[in-house]
C-alpha cells in the first residue's frame, strides 16, 4: 500500500467529532492499521517497518508442563519487519 493510500484510508477514519475535540490521533492510526490488516493489506511504515498478516500452518508441539503431545491448529497472526534504518540505530 502506497503512503498515499494510507493516508486517504487514515483521513476517511476521521470523523469531524475527532478534528474539532482534538481526537485521539493514535486510536485512529491503531484502527487504519488493523483495518488494513482485516483486509489483508500489507502496511509499510517508512523508515519504521511492514506488517502483514500470515497463515501459520498446524503443527505438533508439546505441553512443557505436562510433557503431553498435541496438535496446534492453523491460525492466522501479524508479522512485523524492522526497516534497514531502524536495525542499524539498534546495532
Amino acid at each position: 500500500m502506497s503512503k498515499k493510500n494510507f493516508v486517504e484510508k487514515l483521513n476517511g477514519n476521521l470523523t469531524i467529532v475527532d478534528v474539532e475535540n482534538g481526537g485521539d490521533m493514535y486510536d485512529v492510526f491503531i484502527k487504519t492499521i488493523t483495518d488494513l490488516l482485516e483486509e489483508g493489506e500489507e502496511v509499510t511504515l517508512n523508515g519504521i517497518g511492514k506488517l502483514k498478516v500470515v497463515q501459520r500452518k498446524a503443527r505438533n508441539g508439546i505441553n512443557p508442563k505436562t510433557k503431553e503431545k498435541l496438535v496446534i491448529s492453523a491460525k492466522k497472526a501479524v508479522t512485523f519487519k524492522a526497516s534497514k534504518k531502524i536495525k542499524d540505530l539498534i546495532n
